[in-house]
Order: C-alpha cells, then structure tokens, then sequence
C-alpha cells in the first residue's frame, strides 16, 4: 500500500499472490488495501505498486526475489524505485538470492548510519 494516498480515494495497483505466481489490478481504497485475496487460489494477496512488471509464472527464482522485496518493503509505487532495485538491489536481475538479501542488508545498514548521523547533527 502507498502510504502517501489519502483514505477513501482509489487507486490502482498490482497485487501479487507469492503462493500461486500470479499477479492481478485491482482499483480499491486505501482502507480495503489488507483484505485483497489472490482471484486463484484465495490466499492474501501483495500490493507491488501500479509499475509492477510480474515474472513468468515458471520463473520461481524472480518470484522469490520479488517476495523478499516485498518482505523489506521494496515496492513499484514510484518510477524512481524500479532503478533502486534493478540496479542496486538486483544487479540488473543478474543477483543471486544470497546476494539480493547482502545488498539489502548493505542499504540498511547505510540507512541506519545516515540516520544516526543525522541525530548526532541535530
């Protein structure tokens, strides 16, 4: 979900299901945004942002890199995102998955000392 939208205007996103690959739009509320189930198999679905492009449904690598983005809260809300993951987090979509989680643990942890740096100054 797109924290910056305002409760009761729609919008459309992508949701994605991680359980059985698929990836659907839908136009809801913000306020509906934890009750979208997947159209197949019924389990709660993933709001990837409206510049969500889903894998292949056989790619099972690309879908666990996607489900472990959406674990860090990695999602398509913005155009400005789709270069942050590619290229710094996925590496062109060339990363392996070990790789993927020390390139997010390596922006988190420069996250945490921009943050701590930024208190120090204040």
């Amino acid at each position: 979900m797109d924290p910056t939208r305002k409760p009761s205007q729609l919008y459309r996103s992508k949701w994605a299901c991680f359980h059985c690959r698929t990836a659907f739009v839908r136009y809801i509320r913000v306020e509906q945004s934890d009750q979208i189930r997947c159209l197949t198999c019924h389990t709660k679905a993933t709001d990837m942002g409206y510049l969500f492009e889903p894998p292949r449904r056989s790619d099972y690598k690309q879908w666990r890199l996607m489900q472990l983005l959406a674990q860090h809260q990695l999602r398509y809300h913005r155009s400005g995102m789709i270069p942050k993951i590619r290229y710094l987090i996925t590496e062109n979509d060339k990363a392996s998955y070990t790789e993927v989680q020390r390139n997010l643990m390596a922006l988190y942890d420069d996250d945490q000392q921009l943050k701590k740096k930024e208190k120090r100054e204040h």
